[in-house]
């Protein structure tokens, strides 16, 4: 889990899958916001590729990958996240992970510390019919990030009748690898 902030303001969550502007950074191994001594690392985005399809009105591909300036070193409290290797369902009912510094309620100020909750895989059908945050942090089963949490009613912060909406990772795999394989050539051949 990381936190991307502009001007050293939290604007969304992250996670890590690979090693590999405006000024955008990416505070890693932070648990606390707030506390400059517990050994969290700040990065500076070289670039960014934001999906190209991506809308806000209705919210669709609402996915980026980040270029840092530089490595991320791996320690106990920081490593990187598999993603899936090919396109799947999640099993209805399976219980998996999100983490974010988001709001814990409704109009309420976002979390200096880094919180995380269990949540519930529902039927896609019924999810489309229930739903009209915290943007960009992993939905997590296993040890996987499956999902990259995209939206949910504004106005009803931990909603047990309307779902948080995340966007399959396993759906954009090919964008993903065209995206990384850029950046890496990119990396190679400036």
């Amino acid at each position: 889990m990381v936190s991307v902030q502009k001007n050293w303001l939290q604007i969304c969550g992250g996670f890590l899958i690979s090693d590999y502007s405006e000024t955008l950074t990416v505070v890693v191994g932070a648990h606390d916001l707030k506390n400059k001594t517990e050994g969290s690392v700040c990065i500076r985005v070289k670039s960014y590729h934001q999906h190209p399809d991506f809308t806000e009105e209705p919210v669709m591909n609402d996915m980026m990958l980040l270029k840092l300036e530089k490595k991320v070193t791996q320690n106990e409290k920081v490593n990187r996240i598999s993603i899936p290797i090919k396109e799947e369902e999640i099993e209805v009912h399976s219980v998996c992970s999100v983490a974010g510094w988001g709001r814990l309620d409704t109009n309420g100020s976002l979390s200096n510390r880094l919180m995380e909750i269990h949540v519930k895989i529902m039927n896609n059908i019924i999810c489309t019919v229930s739903t009209n945050g915290d943007s960009g942090g992993p939905l997590v089963c296993g040890k996987t990030a499956v999902g990259v949490t995209s939206f949910g009613d504004p106005n009803l912060c931990n909603s047990p009748e309307l779902p948080e909406v995340y966007m399959k990772v396993s759906a954009y795999l090919q964008w993903l690898h065209t995206s990384l394989l850029e950046m890496f050539i990119d990396l190679i051949w400036p």
